[in-house]
Formats: structure tokens, C-alpha cells, sequence
């Protein structure tokens, strides 16, 4: 998949997580001039939800130097900065409110980026994970779409995801020093038109997963896959997302 595909798959996530960002923002109750810190920014598909909310400082750290060119030629709003968030180059309490969004999962020590996250958040300002899914708990229905998800699971793990990471949040919440920290799951709900325009999309990402394991992909996606009436019946697939946040204190 090319930057300008991951864009769109960034941006359909976020959309996945709107209601959750909504329910947070409402309850932490940000300033409009807060300072806010995005840690693992990408294309900018979650700071431009930002861009419309807030009218403070919003800043946008990632490793991946490509996808940070990319959010410079779209936006040019935005504060972007190529660096490990592990080794932040920001002194302490130097912001409002710090996030991540589908991160945490691709860590090795997903709490050492937490405690950094809080570091650099003031005292009274807030440290939110927007959403972090838990594959091993996934549901896929009918039956025969069950073998799909196994083997797209394999291929998370092979490429370095912890499929647990959602049911551990809260657990990272903690270790990290954050004592208050609120968790929920992101509900589900699904619309035949989100279905339709999401079709593609999946199918391109599915097929770039399975790309990675020793086994023809086109046995695997061919033919049905893709079309939610199979033998009568919709196609189900759900794979609970969890978020998180906490006051610093």
C-alpha cells in the first residue's frame, strides 16, 4: 500500500473512533488554547479532527519521516516533528493534553511510551489512548470467514503487533503512574452504506496482511470474500477497541 492508501485506511479509523474521541473531550473539557501533542501523528487523519475543534498549538510527533511529508503537503496548520516518542525532545509539562491512536499495539514496552506521554503532559492536563483493538478477541461470522481472520491474525503477529494490547490498556494505564485511569470499549455500529464504501478498503488492507504469509492470497480473498451475503447471511466481523485516559496528577 502506497501513503496515499494508508491515508485513507488512517482516515477510516478515525472515523471508527470519533464517538470515543467525542465522549473523552467531553469529559476532560480541554481549553480552546490548549497544547496538544499527538504521539505517532502519521498522516495527520486524527489531527485534522483537532484542527477543527481546537484553536491551540497542535503538534505532531512520528518516527516515520514519509508520513510526516505527506501531512506537511496537505496541512500546513500543524507543528511536525520526525522523532522516537520514547525520547521526546520536549522538556517537561510542556503540554495540555498528549494522545496516541492505534500505537500501543506495535510496542514492545508500550508503558515506557506512557510514563514519556506523561512526562511531558503538565500537572491537571490529560493523557488519552484513543484506541487500541484486541484481535485475539475478534469475532468473524459466518464460519468460513473465521479461517480469514485466523490468518490475518497470524500475519499482526508476524509483522510485531501484540494482539492482547487492548485487554492490557488499563494494566499499562497503571504501571505507567496514572492511578485514575477511565477504559471503556468502542461500541459497534454498522450501516449497509458503511459497508459499501468500506468494501474496497478492507480488501486492500486484508490483502497486504495476507501478502506476508507463506500461503497464495488470492486462494484466500477470492470469489466471496469481499460480498456480505454469503449463504443467506451477513458477514460479521468485530474486533473490540479499547481506549483510555488519565489526569496527571
Amino acid at each position: 500500500m502506497n501513503t496515499y492508501e494508508w491515508h485513507a485506511r488512517f482516515v477510516q479509523q478515525a472515523g471508527w473512533t470519533a464517538e470515543a474521541r467525542s465522549l473523552i473531550l467531553k469529559e476532560i473539557n480541554l481549553a480552546e488554547n490548549s497544547k496538544i501533542l499527538e504521539i505517532g501523528s502519521g498522516t495527520g487523519a486524527v489531527l485534522d479532527y483537532f484542527h477543527e475543534k481546537q484553536s491551540g498549538l497542535l503538534v505532531g510527533l512520528d518516527i516515520h519521516l514519509p508520513s510526516l511529508r505527506f501531512n506537511q503537503k496537505r496541512r500546513q496548520e500543524y507543528e511536525l516533528l520526525n522523532a522516537d516518542g520514547f525520547i521526546t525532545p520536549f522538556a517537561d509539562s510542556c503540554f495540555h493534553f498528549v494522545y496516541c491512536h492505534y500505537l500501543l499495539l506495535w510496542l514492545r514496552q508500550p508503558v515506557n511510551l506512557l510514563r514519556e506521554m506523561k512526562r511531558v503532559t503538565q500537572r491537571g492536563g490529560w493523557v488519552a489512548c484513543f484506541a487500541e483493538p484486541d484481535y485475539n478477541s475478534r469475532i468473524d461470522y459466518p464460519e468460513n470467514f473465521l479461517h480469514i481472520g485466523l490468518q490475518q491474525n497470524q500475519s499482526l503477529s508476524n509483522q510485531g503487533i501484540n494482539l492482547s494490547t487492548g485487554r492490557q490498556l488499563a494494566q499499562h494505564m497503571r504501571l505507567a503512574g496514572f492511578s485514575n485511569a477511565t477504559w471503556g470499549i468502542i461500541g459497534a455500529h454498522h450501516t449497509p452504506s458503511q459497508t459499501a464504501n468500506n468494501d474496497q478498503l478492507e480488501e486492500l488492507v486484508l490483502s497486504e496482511d495476507l501478502r506476508k504469509l507463506a500461503f497464495e492470497k488470492k486462494e484466500l480473498i477470492k470469489g466471496s470474500l469481499f460480498q456480505r451475503k454469503v449463504e443467506g447471511e451477513d458477514r460479521v466481523q468485530f474486533i473490540p477497541t479499547f481506549y483510555a485516559y488519565a489526569q496527571n496528577e
